[in-house]
């Protein structure tokens, strides 16, 4: 089928929903022309629909309506064209001179659509260009379909219900608009709704990119020593995918020994702008950033003459439903089960951790789903507490 659109200054005026239309017509194996009531412009250029253009140039639009007078088609000496622009010109006089130059161009734009042999017109919005698209439609007796957006017309009632009647079909972006229109019309209840034309599936692909380019706030809290993991877990954030790896930012929060070691580390695997040393923080500020953060690692190792505990930070992070990797150290999986209430990884191995990591940095959905039972977890399990056993031992 070829279809025709009557648009205002085109592509200006035309709106996403009307470019992404327009594509998705041509993919269904539809011609599609652009019937511009402005003239050319060069971001026409390149389009994979044909722009039939206005003319500024007067001896053309009077060349034009001369023979459509001697063929008896002319739209400047019709009365009904004259009545309807005199009826809108009184309703809205400040577009006076916009509906005079509509009036000297459509014989012009009549015989471009005419040599296209349109099987269907498609306007979108009650503005100049669908008054200009029924003219022209009713002319060359084609059929017309209205796609209705807001309450908004530039017609007066009468004008408005001729132009819907005759159509061939009418679709509304939203019912509250649909419903409005219904007392213009004839027969009732015959707008359809059909929303505003997106590509779901690009818009899909957009958004991936969006997250795989989005900034994935990393944590980690506690001294600065060997069995903490630091070390590890910085090695393992330099063994990530490049593109895992600019969108981490891991603030690392506490002082020790190991100040000078983690920052050489830092420097020598490039990581300046992944890593940040923070230093100590007030607990308040702390649990602060630790509930704004995306993802809380603990990454112990255990060695032979120190091991890590439970660290207090994990039943932390779960309270404030910030979920939780932690490495498989002493009763740390009591609290953390793997993909339960929280993510495990290998402990002392630095590949383990890398991919395991970058599984949670892709994948915000995966590190979500486990943040609700961990919250049930640690409100059941720490909800007594020494002063309450002691009290209740007494």
């Amino acid at each position: 089928m070829k279809i025709v659109y009557f648009l205002t200054n085109y592509p200006y005026y035309s709106e996403t929903f009307v470019a992404e239309e327009i594509q998705q017509l041509h993919t269904a194996g539809h011609e599609v022309v652009v019937c511009n009531f402005t003239w050319y412009k060069r971001e026409q250029d390149g389009l994979s629909e044909k722009v039939l253009n206005n003319t500024k140039n007067p001896v053309l639009l009077l060349l034009a309506t001369l023979s459509n007078l001697v063929r008896r088609k002319s739209l400047f000496f019709s009365i009904k064209t004259w009545r309807y622009l005199f009826a809108c010109v009184s309703k809205r006089p400040d577009f006076f001179l916009k509906y005079v130059y509509m009036l000297f161009s459509l014989d012009f734009m009549q015989n471009q659509v005419e040599k296209e042999k349109i099987n269907l017109a498609i306007s979108h919005f009650l503005f100049k260009s669908t008054l200009a698209g029924k003219f022209i439609c009713d002319s060359l007796e084609t059929k017309y379909h209205i796609r209705l957006h807001t309450k908004r017309s530039l017609y007066p009632d009468f004008v408005l219900r001729d132009i819907l009647n005759s159509s061939s079909a009418i679709t509304a972006e939203s019912r509250d608009v649909g419903d409005f229109y219904e007392e213009f019309l004839n027969k009732p209840n015959s707008i359809k709704v059909i929303r505003q034309s997106i590509n779901l599936e690009r818009l899909a692909e957009i958004r991936d990119e969006a997250n795989s380019l989005k900034k994935v706030n990393l944590i980690a809290i506690g001294r600065l020593v060997k069995k903490k993991g630091f070390g590890l877990l910085i090695k393992a954030i330099a063994k990530c995918e490049g593109n895992v790896q600019k969108s981490i930012n891991l603030s690392i929060y506490g002082d020790g020994p190991l100040e000078e070691e983690l920052r050489n580390i830092i420097c020598n695997n490039g990581l300046q702008s992944v890593v940040t040393l923070k230093g100590m923080y007030e607990h308040t500020q702390l649990m602060k950033a630790l509930a704004e953060s995306d993802l809380l690692i603990v990454p112990s190792v255990e060695l032979k003459n120190d091991i890590d505990g439970v660290p207090t930070v994990i039943a932390e992070a779960m309270a404030v439903k910030t979920p939780v990797l932690a490495t498989p150290i002493a009763g740390i999986e009591e609290m953390v089960i793997h993909q339960k209430t929280g993510f495990i990884s290998p402990a002392n191995n630095v590949e383990g951790l890398a991919e395991v990591l970058s599984g949670l940095v892709v994948d915000g959905n995966l590190r979500n789903r486990v943040v609700e039972q961990a919250f049930e977890k640690v409100s059941l399990e720490y909800r007594l507490t020494l002063a309450e056993e002691i009290g209740i031992n007494t």
